[in-house]
């Protein structure tokens, strides 16, 4: 097993995932970190998931909404045009695990209900290059909305057509762990509760409250194991990601947001299948 360095406020979104606040609050525009003079320019759409058909626009699609996230999408349904979300984050990042733009996207009401859109400007330090981009939206109760996609841009590119990301709702409370990663690999998320029980995709609840509410098996992510408010248990908490399916290294980015603590981030790589990453451990105390 390989053991994985704590990154504190390095955003690797691979992401998705809730994303550490402190990086999105105050930046009205891209923040740019490498040569500004080989730009691709993009336009996003983001539309929130659905309870039937297509869900993700994205690489997240693996067929029918799970059931467990019906009720968190047709609560946000009934507000007149999604009105609880206040708040769609973007950021891009790069295959060097470089965070090349981080900033809030407008947010616009339509016919078809509230979404957010934007253009990106992205530096591009090749002839061509392939991003990973991530999009969080924050609501102000406890579910949150995550989606990602890749998009490989040449050097002097506009593209014509906006690029569509659609929005997954993610469980939040005290404890919770998203896992995204940028191949279309299977990549899972396991975290082990202080009873020692494993949530994880063959055991997505504990007896403890804890929920793995979404097992990513195409690519990218975002998986989510979460408590909810007032019901994780106080103790220690281990967090793994388990090279399950595919071929190719990838690039793995965890985010751990608790109720008792600053929100931190993790990145690392796996480079096979059966590979296992010791993520971090923690000692909640709610």
């Amino acid at each position: 097993m390989m053991r994985l360095k704590e990154a504190e406020f390095k955003l690797f979104l691979v992401a998705a995932i809730v994303f550490p606040l402190s990086l999105f609050f105050g930046c009205g525009g891209d923040s740019q970190v490498t040569n500004p003079g080989r730009t691709g320019q993009l336009a996003l759409n983001v539309v929130f998931a659905t309870p039937s058909g297509d869900f993700s626009k994205g690489k997240s699609n693996n067929g029918p909404l799970p059931r467990e996230w019906k009720p968190l999408v047709s609560a946000f349904q009934k507000h007149s045009g999604l009105t609880a979300i206040d708040r769609v984050a973007v950021s891009v990042v790069n295959q060097n695990q470089v965070t090349l733009v981080s900033r809030d996207l407008s947010i616009v009401e339509t016919a078809e209900g509230r979404f957010a859109e934007g253009n990106l400007t992205i530096p591009i330090s090749g002839e061509e290059e392939t991003f990973f981009i991530n999009v969080q939206a924050f609501d102000n109760s406890s579910v949150s909305f995550a989606g990602n996609t890749v998009v490989t841009l040449s050097a002097g590119e506009t593209r014509q057509t906006p690029l569509d990301i659609a929005l997954l709702p993610l469980g939040t409370g005290d404890v919770q762990i998203t896992l995204t990663w940028d191949t279309e690999t299977d990549q899972d998320l396991h975290v082990i509760d202080p009873a020692g029980d494993r949530i994880f995709f063959s055991s997505p609840t504990s007896a403890s409250g804890g929920t793995l509410d979404f097992d990513n098996t195409s690519g990218f992510g975002p998986e989510n194991i979460f408590w909810p408010q007032g019901q994780a248990p106080n103790g220690r908490y281990k967090v793994q990601v388990v090279y399950f399916g595919g071929s190719g290294v990838t690039n793995i980015g965890v985010v751990v947001t608790r109720s008792d603590a600053p929100t931190q981030t993790f990145n690392g790589t796996l480079s096979a299948r059966g590979d296992t990453l010791n993520v971090t451990e923690f000692d909640f105390r709610g």
